[in-house]
């Protein structure tokens, strides 16, 4: 029998160790030589010094010998599994633990919450919740009620996060954040506003996670003026000086409903600019499509020394795609590869063909593809995206049933990228095929994506009821769910049904985006509505705060054009906000065609053979307008200009668009 002495000469000595691995692992060749290790109360002081210095291996041995394991080791062991990534042998601690389980402690429940969390195992985390109502727990500790809330609203059951919530005795701060969190999470962010709002109401001050939390409730829903409000609280508690999480938050917010410069103000007020922030506004330039600035950015990141991440990589090459810059893309290409990232990264692999696909490269894309040491579901999807980018039609089919007969399971990724083809190219009933398999699976329950791929695909297949059906069933709804079925109603005139989707769009709080106002304003063209189109095109930055694009003002230029306001479209072009691009001097050389302009035509000649010497629609509607006025030998001039420039590119003029 060990003396009492030795036990607490070897307790002292651990307690003063300073938890450094070697100087335990002589203390333990000690006190296993003295027998002492399997001492009841030094085993299990043991136990919970080498997990607190993550030895979960030496932790287990010793425990395993334990005649007699206390509440210290039983919850320090399934505490150490789940902070140093073993969930599931947390769990399969609890099951080993039969009639000790009542040794566990309210941190040692919420340890095997978390596991069940980082799982993703809802089965088992409700059978928890129901061993903790049995023994009370639930009503008794407000820290297992909110690991419980975390849990189910991480395992996509933000009701049942709600129910434990209300049936909490005392809910404070974290208890809170974990609702709010849960349901941003997910796509409910008016949920989660309400609850941010309800919380204050209550008494309660916000933290930098609520912050954080609430910032990405209103990303997502694109809540603008609540973003700003919320904005104002921060620098209130000046939180952005002190709290990195927050202040990124913010930039998300602002980038991801479409306030770029505010995203970008807010990046340079950021005491630290580091790779989460930077990230974060180039991909928020990527999805405005200002490519050009996304890769001003990651510029700005190599000067201050941060290396490119995967996830900034894959930005970056969206960026280069999204402006047809294949070599910024080749020279990111290049880097990853020295990086030694493709190999290992998957999705890394999927941006760089979805790049070359963008620049119509297919041969670069399809070659990336054969090249990756490993194909999966990500690699699959990449590839069919990039056939249904270059239009391959029967490609992207058989592709997806390859894919299928090599064992790849489809995920929402790939029925969005089979959807997108299947309405491209206007093969409904295979498209019906894909919706049957969505709905078996039961994806539309969850998943917007597939959703709003679902409306798109209908819309473009001319069948806007079964568009109009899925949209109804959609929950929640965001604006590319609304700008799928407006694009799909503005694509066969439907005028009357086009406002009536914004009118309700405002109704229901969600901010249109440039893309909505392009499809109203494609109606609007088709329909010949040029007062209508004007007030429309004044309304949409003084509602909505948008600032016109130079897709909007091509369109305005179309639009007046078709109306022979040649004055109005020249005001328009002149505009000095944005260059003028080769689609909008082809609109305007158009327009001065149909009106007779002669001179202005000449202006307009010159200035897209400047911007594409290359593209014919300039030469042959110059050319067809001196042909018209009978001026042949000037047609017959601008024909051999043609020749010699090698200007074989086709676009086609009609009704005032461009194609």
């Amino acid at each position: 029998m060990p003396s009492s002495s030795s036990v607490g000469n070897i307790s002292d000595a651990l307690s003063r160790c300073e938890k450094k691995e070697g100087v335990l692992t002589s203390i333990l060749a000690y006190a296993r030589t003295a027998g002492l290790d399997a001492h009841s109360f030094l085993g299990n002081f043991l136990v919970s010094i080498y997990v607190d210095v993550g030895n979960l291996c030496n932790a287990r041995s010793v425990f395993e010998k334990l005649s007699s394991k206390n509440e210290s080791s039983w919850n320090s062991l399934a505490i150490g599994y789940v902070k140093f990534g073993e969930p599931q042998k947390a769990l399969e601690l609890y099951e080993t633990m039969g009639d000790d389980s009542f040794l566990l402690n309210e941190f040692g429940f919420v340890a095997l919450l978390k596991a069940c969390t980082a799982l993703g195992d809802l089965r088992y985390g409700v059978h928890l919740h129901c061993e903790f109502a049995r023994k009370s727990f639930c009503q008794e500790s407000v820290i297992i009620g909110t690991a419980l809330i975390d849990m189910y609203a991480k395992c996509h059951m933000p009701i049942m996060a709600q129910e434990v919530f209300d049936m909490l005795p005392d809910q404070d701060v974290v208890s809170w954040t974990a609702l709010i969190a849960g349901y941003a999470q997910h796509g409910y962010g008016k949920e989660a506003i309400r609850c941010f709002e309800l919380m204050q109401k209550q008494g309660f001050t916000p933290n930098a996670t609520t912050f954080s939390s609430v910032l990405k409730a209103c990303a997502s829903i694109g809540a603008l003026d609540k973003g700003s409000q919320i904005h104002d609280e921060i620098l209130g508690k000046g939180l952005i000086k002190t709290n990195q999480i927050v202040g990124n938050a913010l930039v998300d917010m602002y980038a991801k409903c479409g306030k770029l410069d505010k995203a970008q103000e807010v990046f340079d007020a950021l005491p630290v600019q580091d790779i989460v922030s930077l990230t974060t506004l180039i991909t928020g330039y990527v999805k405005d499509e200002r490519g050009r600035d996304a890769l001003t950015c990651l510029a700005k990141m190599q000067e201050l020394g941060i290396p490119a991440d995967v996830f900034t990589s894959v930005a970056c090459l969206n960026a280069c795609g999204s402006i047809l810059d294949a070599e910024s893309g080749k020279k990111i290409h290049a880097d990853v590869i020295k990086k030694g990232l493709v190999e290992t990264n998957s999705i890394l692999g999927a941006a760089l063909i979805d790049m070359y696909a963008k620049c119509n490269m297919l041969d670069n894309a399809q070659n990336v593809f054969n090249k990756l040491p490993n194909h999966d579901i990500n690699s699959w999807n990449a590839l069919i995206s990039a056939y249904v980018q270059c239009k391959c039609k029967e490609e992207i089919l058989a592709f997806f049933d390859e894919m299928r007969l090599k064992g790849f399971t489809p995920d929402s990724i790939t029925f969005v990228s089979v959807l997108n083809a299947c309405g491209s190219i206007g093969t409904a009933k295979r498209g019906e095929k894909v919706h049957a398999e969505i709905e078996e699976k039961g994806l539309l329950q969850y998943n917007l994506l597939v959703g709003n791929a679902l409306v798109d695909m209908y819309a473009k297949c001319g069948l806007l009821a079964e568009a109009q059906a899925v949209f109804d069933e959609l929950q929640p709804l965001d604006v590319i769910s609304w700008n799928s079925l407006i694009a799909g109603y503005a694509h066969f005139g439907d005028f009357v049904n086009v406002l009536h989707l914004l009118h309700c769009m405002k109704c229901e709080g969600i901010r249109p985006n440039s893309i909505t106002l392009i499809s109203a304003l494609n109606v609007l063209i088709h329909e010949g509505l040029v007062a209508e189109g004007e007030l429309f095109f004044s309304y949409m930055s003084e509602e909505f705060d948008i600032v016109p694009t130079l897709e909007h003002r091509t369109r305005m230029v179309g639009l007046f054009g078709c109306a022979g306001q040649l004055e109005k479209a020249v005001s328009v072009f002149d505009d000095a906000s944005y260059p003028s691009d080769i689609v909008m001097s082809l609109m305007l050389l158009s327009a001065c065609r149909k009106c007779g302009n002669l001179e202005l035509a000449k202006q307009a000649f010159k200035q897209a053979v400047k911007l594409d010497e290359k593209d014919a629609a300039a030469y042959i509607c110059m050319g067809d307008m001196y042909r018209d006025l009978g001026m042949l030998e000037e047609a017959n001039k601008v024909e051999k200009m043609r020749v010699r420039k090698g200007a074989w590119k086709h676009r086609e003029i009609f009704d005032g668009l461009i194609s």
